[in-house]
């Protein structure tokens, strides 16, 4: 799988880039039509990313993109339904408010998902050794167990 699991810092530089590549874009005249399907890629793999990251602190990858998405597409269609019936205010009046704050909210998510403490990877124990120079036994308390395994018999395993 491409992205099965992505680390604290890794998710935090990425999700930097892309945001701020997003904003960027907007700022680009004359490309109003690539910046909406560029837009829409990065939200694509900003979902991936965070689903990624919260498989590594040990959610469902369900969780994080169904989270973006909800709240990048799912929160601003209904605020917008509520605040049309409810309120009464013209569509015009009510985009730049509702689009602040459901990017609010995914930016808390995004957060939240950087935040989550990762699990340990057996294989880090082993690597953080290695590059410390100590490992968690000592030398002399260390078994090779496949070149001192005794030969097996018949009737002994």
């Amino acid at each position: 799988m491409l992205m099965n699991r992505i680390d604290r810092k890794t998710y935090a530089l990425i999700m930097v880039v892309l945001l701020l590549g997003s904003i960027g874009l907007g700022f680009v005249l004359g490309l109003d039509r690539v910046a909406k399907g560029v837009n829409v890629a990065i939200l694509v793999v900003m979902a991936l990313l965070t689903g990624a990251r919260l498989v590594d602190a040990g959610y469902p990858r369900r969780i994080g993109i169904a989270g973006v998405f909800g709240l990048a597409i799912g929160l601003p269609c209904i605020a917008t339904l509520t605040a049309l019936a409810v309120v009464g205010m013209r569509a015009a009046d009510m985009v730049v408010p509702i689009g602040l704050a459901c990017g609010v909210f995914v930016l808390l998510f995004f957060i939240w998902a950087g935040l989550r403490p990762g699990q340990r990877d057996p294989n880090d124990r082993l690597d953080e050794a290695r590059m410390n120079g100590r490992f968690a036994t000592a030398p002399n308390a260390r078994v090779d167990r496949i070149v001192n395994k005794r030969a097996a018999t018949f009737g002994r395993r």
